[in-house]
Formats: structure tokens, sequence, C-alpha cells
């Protein structure tokens, strides 16, 4: 029954006119919910460990496609948000990365902002160049909203066009939104950033959820793969919070899961405030929770503390789940989750066990290829920017020494075949895809915010800033397959 909902749904935001039925829809809502850095087998391995009203209600009761993965590189969090809700690949949408060069301002740019003349930063998704399904839904004159942690994740789901989206600023420890929406709801704010009401989200440590013996799969407590908290903290349960927040600030409810808790309560606060789904006309709401990707990027796909915020996380979902059967109906409103990207085996927990992998200097590899350039081609400043594994070549520095992209590209590629830890360099202006990995970086090109050339790396080799912990943004499994429910 439910699938057929979704597809009737789709039908009719598909379409320029109404589709008229027998029976009227009964659906109040739309709700996409996104788990940061959620790889597609955390559900098998944590699946004992779970409720039966959180990830089991959805798999169980929805409709679970479980071979869900990302057809692009690179695999971050921003590009990962607009495909989900744009439905299209970087190549259309142009979000590319969390950050990128531009050529036009001759400067690295962030995903949702530009800076002003006096220095500041507004957000918007204006570098957003797809059509997003909120911004098909508020076309219909539905009321849109993008809730998260992290601002990218807020802003991007929601669209161009929504009422508001809302993400959580560390520094002065409450929700914030843009001047960009015209309908930002100050008294919502006010009320949910009320300092005693940030303050239960610290009161609590981090303790285990379950007894030890639910974590055997998981790294022992205290592992040389994995940082720690803070700085000056420490990597074992339990976590003292007050203590973290006297380092870090508000900050730390990015990296504990009571700061999922937080998102999902003020989604809630929100559908309160501003009444969604209680007319005839169909609402969209996006909730991202972004700390299991700090806690995955701090702890490794293997620790303890992924286990366990996952375990947390599967409650916050069950209570969520009946508080929209509550609100809206069980029936009356249609709910998908999904995940940005998946994450990638700690190196040296790897190489431990024996296995190929390896750590890329992102600093060393653009030296000795500058360095190499100027060997062969004489002295100029022949890359303009390193990011993202993106090479972008200085076009007047081509044209003064009279070179052509082709023969700049015959020696870079030979250049990398040498460097350990690169499989290969694809460039997607002259190159003709012959595997999937060149697939994805095809899917992943967009003319104007990506570089000439894409490095390819080998397997489980990733950025050497993370020699505890992990990161992602290959096109490989464990980068791009993530969970699909549909309920």
């Amino acid at each position: 029954m439910r699938l057929i909902s979704f597809l009737l749904l789709v039908l009719s935001l598909s379409c320029s006119k109404p589709i008229k039925l027998n029976q009227k829809p009964k659906t109040k809502i739309l709700i996409g919910l996104v788990v940061d850095q959620m790889r597609g087998d955390y559900l098998e391995r944590f699946w004992d460990d779970f409720s039966e009203e959180g990830f089991k209600r959805l798999v169980n009761d929805g409709i679970y496609c479980s071979n869900t993965n990302y057809d692009y590189k690179p695999t971050y969090t921003a590009p990962g948000h607009a495909s989900i809700f744009s439905g299209t690949n970087p190549s259309s949408h142009g979000i590319v990365a969390n950050s990128w060069y531009s050529r036009k301002d001759s400067s690295k740019v962030y995903c949702v902002s530009e800076k002003q003349a006096d220095g500041s930063y507004f957000y918007s998704p204006r570098r957003l160049t797809s059509e997003t399904i909120g911004d098909v839904i508020k076309s219909k004159n539905g009321k849109v909203y993008g809730v998260s942690i992290k601002d990218r994740s807020a802003i991007l789901p929601a669209g161009k066009n929504a009422d508001a989206a809302y993400w959580f600023d560390g520094e002065s420890g409450g929700w914030i939104s843009s001047s960009y929406y015209s309908t930002i709801n100050d008294s919502l704010l006010k009320e949910f950033n009320n300092r005693k009401n940030i303050d239960q989200y610290l009161s609590s440590n981090w303790t285990l959820s379950l007894s030890e013996d639910n974590y055997s799969e998981s790294y022992k407590d205290s592992s040389e793969y994995e940082g720690n908290l803070t700085k000056n903290g420490k990597n074992t349960f339990p976590y003292n919070i007050q203590e973290a927040f006297e380092e870090l600030g508000f900050d730390i409810l990015k990296t504990i899961p009571s700061g999922n808790q937080m998102t999902a309560d003020f989604a809630l606060k929100l559908i309160e405030t501003e009444k969604l789904g209680l007319d005839s006309i169909l609402d969209f709401l996006a909730i991202s929770f972004s700390v299991t990707d700090y806690i995955g990027h701090k702890y490794g796909v293997n620790s303890r503390e992924v286990h366990d915020c996952y375990v947390k996380l599967d409650l916050t979902i069950a209570a969520l789940l009946r508080q929209f059967d509550n609100q809206f109906g069980e029936n009356s409103y249609l709910l998908f989750l999904t995940s940005d990207h998946g994450a990638a085996e700690n190196p040296n927990y790897l190489k431990a066990k024996g296995e190929l992998s390896g750590f890329l200097d992102d600093k060393k590899l653009i030296k000795n290829l500058e360095f190499a350039l100027n060997e062969y081609f004489g002295n100029q400043k022949w890359i303009d920017a390193f990011t993202n594994l993106n090479i972008y070549l200085n076009h007047q520095a081509l044209e003064e020494s009279n070179l052509s992209l082709k023969e700049v590209d015959t020696f870079i590629k030979n250049h990398f075949s040498k460097i350990k830890g690169i499989r290969s360099v694809f460039n997607p202006l002259l190159d003709t895809v012959s595997d999937k990995l060149e697939q994805a970086c095809l899917e992943g090109f967009n003319k104007n915010s990506s570089g000439e050339f894409i490095l390819i790396e080998n397997s489980n080799w990733i950025d050497d800033y993370y020699q505890t912990g992990t990161t992602h943004g290959s096109a490989y499994e464990y980068d791009t397959y993530v969970p699909l429910m549909l309920y």
C-alpha cells in the first residue's frame, strides 16, 4: 500500500495538472530523513541491537532497497544531499563538493555561502542549479522546511524556494537561519534556543546504551585507530560531557548522540509551530542527522562510539515515528530514510590486518606535480588549485606557453602513473569512459566547477589527515553504498 502511495505521490508531483483519483490522496506531509555517513552495511551489523520501532519498523513495514549506491565521485555531504533531493548528479545540480575552487572568484567557495563586501557570509542555496522535490512541493503551495545541525544539510534539501532552513550554530549555542528566507520564525528560534532548553542536551554523560557484550563486533573501548572526543580528552566510555563542553563549547553537541536528539526535537517543534501536515495541501520536511558523520570521522566505522550512536539514533527515530503517527495519522504521512555517503575503514587498521591501504598527502602530491611541470615545460604557475583530488589548470599559463590541453594531459597522466596510491587520472574533457570509476568521475564533473583532471585513488587510500577515524569521497562501494527505506 505504501509503495502505491509513493508512486502516486511522485506521479502527481511530476504532472502539471492534478491527477483525478476516485479517492483523494491522504498524504499530508512528505518527510525525508538523511543519516549522514550511514554505510549500507550498518543496518545488518547493528540489527540485533535495534529496537522494533525504529530502523526495523521502516525495513519490516516499509520498502527496503537493499542495493542503493551513488554513481558519482566525490561522495561528500553536500553533493549527497543535493543528489537525494534533486534526483540528479553533481554534473547537473552543480554541487560538486562541500567546497571547491571557483575560477570566477579565483578562490575556494563553500557550497551554501557567498562572501559579502563587508567580509561576512550570506547563506543560501544559490549555487544549486537543479530543482528539488521541495521546490516542486512549494510550487503547489505546500510548506517546505529543512532542518539539520549542518548548514548545507538543511539548506540544500529544502531547495531554492523553501519557507526556511534551520541549522545549529555552535558559536552561539542556538539554531539559526538566513535572511535569504522571508518567513523565518523568530519566536520558534527564541523559544527553542532558551539556554535552559539547550543545556538539557549537555546534562548527561555519554555512556553505552547496552551491556559491553553487545559491542563485540566493534573495536575494543580505547583503540589506536580512534581519535579523541576533544583535543585534551580521551576515547573511552564514559565521556564527561561537561568537561568536553568546557573545552569545545556548544560545538560539542555536533559530536555526541544528544545532538541527534536535539535535531529531532527541533524538527518536532517546527512541525507544531508551523502547523505542518494539517491541511489538504502536501507539505515537506527534510531532517538530516549530522552527528553520525562527526562521530564517524572522529572514531571510525568500527568504533563503539559509532555503534552506540546508531543504537541511540534508532530510539530517536522510533520516537519520531510514534509522534508522526499521533500528529498526522499512521497512514497520512510518507517518509524515506537514506544517507548521503558511506565511509572507509581506517587504513592503519587495514594494514594491521595485512590488507593493502594507505594515505594520500595532498600537499605533497601537488608540490611534486608542480615541480615536475616546471622541470619539463619551464617555470610557470601551472596549477590554479588542487582540491577534492581535482586539478585546476592555469589556462593563462597554457596559452602563454603555447601548450595544448592534450600535451599537458599526457604528461600529468604519466606523472601520476608512478605515484603510489593513485590508480589513474581521468580527464572528462578528453577521455572516453572505460570503467565504472571513470564513469563516476564523469557523473561528478561539472564544467563550471570541477577541475580538468580528477585523480582516482586506489581502494582504501584516504586523505592522510585521517590517521585515526575515517573519511569518504571515493567511488568505491564502502563510500557509495547506503540504505534506502520508503515508509
